[in-house]
């Protein structure tokens, strides 16, 4: 018996051995013949393999955004950042009030997590079916961009997908980049920046820059954090004193000093709790959101109670308000010509730097405010063509300023890539938990810290309360990661009580989330604008009944277009680009 046995295993072994030689010398032809296999092309997700509380989330976000972007189709864009208008009061200042403390921060932020969250999604699939994914990823962020750069031309100037395009790029080199590419990159850009005309260079130098410090924390958490980042902080430290000292790019150093903060916290926190790989994206991107807006609002705090703060604000606002009214009674609240409005939310910072908001006040303040006039001028009248052109030389002219924002936005795409990674999202049930305590805790938290921030300021005028209105932006901006963090949670305990049949009818809205965004602005040029029927300037409380009225509007379209169709026009133009083929789009139904 025992000599059958070993037989057989005899048999087996030898057979085991000939197999192994056919397959050795199969392979050694294959690979004569195809020396790389060829990855399988990717295909667009199909419906039933969506996840819908995500869908639900960015349809309750696109109204959030929504109740947001309308001020700004009856106000001009470059008093973006400035707070609440002056002069509101009974359900318009309640209207401008809820919408500034709950919402304005806290629903792009959840957009901007779903985006990382897709981009996790993207790559799982590819990676899963051994599919190739940089090129057709890359295809769709170039889409990405162009959309961005042809909204913000033809329809609203304050477009957010060109900064999602630049910061889904910067995923994409944290992920994949080696370090020459980071390293030249930023050695590269940094020497352009300091030619003349040029310094919008500094802040792709920034992208690669922070990217390289994310990369290398992602990809060998003990290799570096001991010694790195600590040296590496230091220098950029250096660089910032150097930059403030020798040139006027005082706005560069602060987010060179803010990256070495960043640096710093990164460093100590690492040291003491090291994470897995899986864990890695999130824990970076808290840690990265907070360090920015943790020292912002310390530097904001010093600033203010530095100050001569011989003048309360309450008679800072009091005396601008009687100068107003003597100035400028007549003037329509839209035009807001007495205000020198900031550029937009890439130069927030600079409030921060009264030095350097006083060195530029003369010339700067003035052009910006002859912009805003123009703008708020042209979009009263029928002059399409002159405002297209208007836009064109406006993004031209501050394209820098939106990388700079994608520096901000990366911290909440490693959040929604990181959560997605770690298999929280797909399987919500598991760690409803979880989700409990963040709704509980973050709710609260970022309702607080903003309703705080209303003590020192709720508008702003330049000159009187810079310092008072710089710490209540940075307190606000702090307060968006806790307050975004606690809706989602919420939405997602929610998914799982009663209420669930009724939020389910936000999922098609948000599976067309590109084109219900573009709709947005579609619609609301149409209606506010001179070219369209001109109701610009329409109260703020009545533009929370039209959001609602759109939204309703919208989720409406898209319940019927989904029953016909499998996505939305926009997000089939998309899908074509990115996978370089025509998706099947209409549902064909079997009698």
């Amino acid at each position: 018996m025992q000599s059958d046995v070993n037989n057989v295993m005899a048999d087996i072994s030898e057979s085991q051995l000939q197999q192994k030689q056919v397959v050795q010398h199969q392979t050694e032809t294959e690979t004569q013949v195809q020396p790389v296999q060829q990855k399988s092309p990717m295909t667009p997700i199909a419906s039933n393999e969506r996840i819908e509380v995500l869908d639900v989330i960015r349809g309750f976000a696109l109204i959030g955004i929504f109740l947001m972007n309308i001020e700004f189709f009856n106000r001009s864009t470059y008093e973006i950042g400035e707070g609440i208008p002056h002069g509101l009061a009974g359900l318009n200042w309640l209207a401008a009030v809820g919408i500034q403390y709950f919402v304005t921060g806290k629903f792009w932020t959840i957009f901007s997590v779903l985006f990382g969250m897709g981009f996790a999604v993207m790559l799982t699939r590819a990676q899963a079916s051994g599919s190739e994914f940089l090129k057709p990823y890359i295809r769709r962020v170039a889409a990405l961009a162009v959309f961005g750069i042809l909204h913000n031309t033809f329809l609203w100037s304050c477009d957010i997908l060109y900064c999602y395009a630049v910061t889904a790029s910067m995923l994409l080199l944290i992920l994949f980049a080696s370090v020459r590419v980071f390293v030249s990159g930023t050695v590269l850009f940094g020497v352009i920046a300091f030619f003349p005309a040029m310094s919008a260079f500094f802040s792709i130098a920034a992208v690669f820059a922070l990217a390289a410090w994310i990369a290398l924390y992602l990809r060998n958490e003990r290799g570096i954090v001991h010694g790195f980042y600590a040296v590496s902080a230091s220098l950029l430290m250096v660089v910032a004193g150097g930059i403030a000292a020798f040139t006027e790019k005082k706005d560069v150093a602060l987010i060179v000093l803010l990256i070495a903060v960043f640096g710093f916290v990164l460093s100590y926190v690492l040291k003491r709790f090291h994470r897995k790989p899986e864990q890695r994206p999130l824990a970076v991107g808290v840690i990265y959101y907070l360090s920015i807006f943790v020292v912002a609002v310390a530097m904001s705090a010093y600033q203010y109670v530095t100050v001569d703060q011989t003048e309360t604000v309450t008679s800072r606002i009091h005396q601008n308000s009687q100068n107003d009214q003597k100035t400028a009674a007549a003037d329509m609240a839209s035009a807001a010509g007495s205000a020198k409005p900031a550029q937009k939310t890439e130069d927030k910072k600079t409030l921060k730097n009264p030095e350097k908001k006083q060195q530029n006040s003369s010339d700067k303040g003035d052009d910006q405010s002859d912009d805003s006039d123009e703008e708020v001028r042209l979009v009263q009248i029928n002059a399409y063509i002159e405002l297209v052109k208007f836009r064109a030389y406006e993004f031209a002219d501050n394209y820098g300023g939106r990388i700079w924002a994608s520096l901000t936005v990366i911290a909440l795409f490693l959040i929604g890539f990181g959560l997605m990674r770690l298999g929280v999202m797909e399987n919500t049930g598991a760690y409803l938990s979880q989700f409990k305590k963040m709704a509980w805790t973050g709710i609260p938290v970022g309702w607080s810290i903003g309703l705080a921030s209303a003590y020192f300021a709720t508008e702003h005028f330049p000159g009187k309360n810079d310092e008072a209105f710089s710490l209540s932006t940075s307190m606000r901006d702090l307060s968006d990661l806790p307050g975004c963090l606690g809706y989602l949670s919420l939405l997602v305990c929610l998914m799982h009580t009663r209420c669930a049949r009724y939020l389910r009818h936000l999922a098609p809205y948000g599976r067309m989330a590109l084109t219900n965004y573009l709709g947005q602005s579609l619609i609301a040029s149409t209606v506010f604008y001179g070219y369209g029927l001109g109701w610009y300037g329409m109260e703020r409380a009545k533009q929370v009944v039209f959001v609602f009225a759109v939204a309703l509007l919208q989720i409406a379209f898209s319940h019927w277009w989904l029953a016909r169709f499998r996505y939305g026009p926009m997000e089939w133009v998309w899908r074509a680009i990115t996978y370089r083929t025509l998706p099947e789009n209409r549902i064909r139904r079997t009698s």
